[in-house]
C-alpha cells in the first residue's frame, strides 16, 4: 500500500510560491475584516506541516486600492 505524504489542510494562503530548490513561501492579502496576527498564525500552521527544509518565508501583502481605481466600487 502506498501512502501519500501530501499535506491535507483547509488552510490555503492566497499565494504560494515554490522556489527553484523547493522552498515554499506563503503570502496573504488581507481583506477588510482580516486580522494580520491571525493570518500570520495560519501561515505558521501551514509551514509547520512542511518538512523543515521546505519551509520558506511568509508575508502579508497589502494592496493599495488607490493604485487601481477601476477596482473601487
Amino acid at each position: 500500500m502506498i501512502v501519500s505524504k501530501a499535506i491535507v489542510s483547509n488552510r490555503r494562503p492566497d499565494i504560494v510560491g515554490v522556489r527553484k530548490y523547493g522552498k515554499i513561501d506563503l503570502f496573504e492579502v488581507p481583506s477588510k475584516t482580516d486580522k494580520p496576527k491571525i493570518l500570520k498564525n495560519r501561515m505558521d500552521e501551514v509551514l509547520k506541516k512542511l518538512p523543515e527544509a521546505r519551509r520558506g518565508n511568509k508575508e502579508i501583502m497589502k494592496i493599495d486600492k488607490c493604485r487601481y481605481p477601476e477596482d473601487i466600487k
